[in-house]
């Protein structure tokens, strides 16, 4: 089996451009990038070949797989046309043999589960679209599924969703021929989405064949990383799995509150960290209080309160202290 991992688009659903210095999957959560975590788990079923099918800032995101995973059989790809999801996994596939089964994971679903194992156990399936339950499936591909597990239908960003049952990004096709001469198809026909060549699309193509067996695979713990709405939840989530004690510790002049993430060569001082807050390589944090947040590399944060913030890529946060007197009996809410 081999592993395609489209890691190309640009990523627009940081708010105000959070992250514009670095790929999406290069965000780092509980300490590691999500491309890391996705990379990690793909590996555990020991892959003939990992391919990233790159393209925005492919410089950064083929420096860091080249200097992480040395004597690993990664490749690149490379998407000149970001015309969909669709298109990038044709990249991929292009020197993958027609025999071959392979596994299609988007660089932004960050999960933990035993992937084998739901492999495995469907793996007679002609395709296995992993599926997780959400409470707002709008902004996904919705599936509706019999109870023996069978898709009937799926539909791209739906107004009316049939289910809370959306794609989570991973998606193991028995044969590559087969989705080869889907995707072919589609794109010779043009059968876009707002001019996107879509996974979705290929789901519909598969369910269409009558012969074809499509399952849902559950995934129980699944994050959407593509935008910062679920990533302070995931390295939350992270953070307590890593967390090997439940007492705070003295960091030099500071305290850290598990579970937390401070980075070795970060500079930590006169400071209060966590609980859930993750700081950064090169990231200095001087005189302040973060919970729950995450501070990325080579941020500077000074006389700061943060909760619920994500910092980004070398982004300066500095305040200057304040004087002032407070009469008694009185209240003061400071925002």
């Amino acid at each position: 089996m081999k592993v395609i991992i489209p890691v190309a688009s640009v990523g627009s659903k940081f708010k105000s451009k959070l992250h514009s210095d670095i790929p999406e999957a290069l965000v780092e959560i509980a300490g590691k990038p999500v491309l890391k975590y996705v990379i990690d788990h793909c590996l555990k079923l020991n892959p003939t070949e990992v391919i990233l099918v790159v393209g925005y800032k492919k410089k950064l995101i083929i420096n860091y797989v080249t200097k992480n995973y040395p004597n690993t059989n990664i490749s690149f790809a490379y998407q000149k046309k970001r015309n969909g999801d669709a298109s990038a996994v044709k990249v991929g596939l292009e020197n993958i043999s027609d025999d071959e089964s392979l596994l299609v994971v988007f660089a932004n679903s960050l999960s933990d589960f035993d992937l084998s194992k739901k492999i495995h156990k469907g793996e007679e399936a002609d395709l296995l679209v992993f599926s997780s339950k959400v409470t707002n499936p709008k902004c996904c591909g919705v599936l509706e599924i019999c109870e023996n597990g069978d898709i009937l239908s799926i539909e791209e960003k739906p107004e009316t969703p049939k289910s809370n049952f959306i794609c989570s990004g991973i998606y193991y096709f028995k044969s590559s021929l087969l989705l080869k001469k889907t995707i072919d198809e589609i794109i010779e026909k043009k059968i876009a989405i707002n001019g996107k060549f879509k996974i979705s699309q290929v789901i519909e193509n598969y369910i269409q064949m009558v012969d074809l067996s499509v399952k849902v695979a559950n995934v129980e713990v699944w994050f959407d990383c593509r935008g910062d709405g679920r990533v302070l939840e995931a390295n939350q989530y992270f953070l307590e799995k890593k967390s090997l004690s439940e007492e705070p510790r003295i960091h030099g002049t500071s305290i850290i509150i598990p579970p937390s993430y401070v980075a070795s060569d970060s500079i930590v001082e006169n400071s209060v960290i966590g609980p859930y807050a993750s700081i950064g390589s090169g990231a200095t944090v001087k005189d302040s209080i973060i919970k729950n947040s995450i501070a990325s590399s080579n941020c500077k944060i000074e006389n700061i309160v943060l909760e619920s913030s994500i910092i980004g890529t070398r982004a300066v946060l500095f305040a200057e202290p304040s004087k002032t007197s407070i009469p008694d009996k009185s209240e003061v809410f400071l925002r």
